[in-house]
This record gives structure tokens, C-alpha cells and sequence, in this order.
């Protein structure tokens, strides 16, 4: 449903966050930054890093999901983890962008579904087909004792157990 929410992630409990890092993409006068993941998110000053809005658009057939801390949209970049499965499927950096909503690649396009875990969704990206996961690659940041993590997107986030690509949406 439509609203404001935390979104955590099965795996190690990671709140969703608009980390203050650019990931060095930059349109229209406004920057991209990573998207990242962090147990004691619930314990920080700046919560509007770890709430988003979510929205279905009827026309574009698909659901928005942007930070309330800088109003960007979150997307699968196009930029590389450096992690390839066993497929040959490369990782790509979950950012936000404020202009997401506009671009023809629908790399902010996202589908959400429920997960095989009861009280789980997934995200997917319908760019590529990907789903949105929270990945065990550190920011190198640590926050209250808990370590951040980048989160990322693959088509296979789903077959590699652990709830790295399930999410639980928390209304705020």
C-alpha cells in the first residue's frame, strides 16, 4: 500500500538507508547516492535517511520508492559491485536519483511482491529483472556497533538464501 515506511531486510535485520555517499553519477544538477543497509538505522538522529515513501503509478504500471531525506528514487545503477554469480550475472549498486522517475531505462521502476517468507516482500527492478538485496559488501562504515552494508541488485538475489532479497515494509 501506498505510504511511509522503513523498509529492513531479512538478512542481518538492515534498515534500508540513503547513505550521504555520492556514487558519482550526476544528472540535471543533482547527484546519485548509494543505498546501503544498517541494523541500528532505528538509533540514528537523521531518521529521514531510513524512511521512504512508496507509491504505485497506475500509468507506469509500477511502484516508486524515494528517500524523504533528499527525495531521491531508488534505482539499480548501473554500476558494478564487482560481483559476478556463477551465472555471469554482475551485481549493480541500488542508488537514489531525483529525476528516477523520468527515465525511459525503468531502472527506478520497481515491482514489489511478497516473498516465500510469511511477512516478506521482494523488490524487483524491472530494468533488468533484477531484485533489490541486502549484500554482505561493507561500506566500510560503522554506525552504534553495526557495520553498513551496500545494498544491490541480481536476477538470482532470490535463489541465495539467507533473506538477502526479502524486505519487511514497516509503516511509519
Amino acid at each position: 500500500a501506498n505510504g511511509a515506511y522503513y523498509i529492513i531486510s531479512e538478512y542481518q535485520n538492515g534498515y534500508l538507508y540513503e547513505r550521504q555517499q555520492a556514487s558519482g553519477y550526476k544528472q540535471g544538477g543533482h547527484k546519485s547516492f548509494y543505498a546501503a543497509h544498517n541494523a541500528k538505522c532505528d538509533e540514528w538522529a537523521q531518521k529521514e535517511y531510513t524512511m521512504w515513501n512508496v507509491a504505485y503509478d497506475e500509468a507506469k504500471q509500477c511502484y516508486f520508492i524515494v528517500s524523504q531525506a533528499r527525495n531521491g528514487v531508488l534505482y539499480e545503477s548501473g554500476g558494478r559491485t564487482g560481483y559476478t554469480s556463477g551465472k555471469g550475472n554482475a551485481s549493480m549498486f541500488a542508488c537514489t536519483h531525483p529525476l528516477g522517475k523520468g527515465w525511459s531505462s525503468k531502472k527506478a521502476y520497481l515491482e514489489i511482491a511478497k516473498s516465500k517468507t510469511d511477512g516478506y516482500f521482494t523488490i524487483k527492478s524491472l530494468w533488468r529483472n533484477s531484485y533489490l538485496y541486502a549484500s554482505g559488501g561493507s561500506t566500510g562504515n560503522t554506525f552504534y556497533g553495526a557495520t553498513s552494508f551496500y545494498t544491490a541488485g541480481s536476477p538470482e538475489a532470490t535463489e541465495w538464501g539467507k533473506g538477502k532479497a526479502n524486505w519487511r515494509f514497516v509503516k511509519i
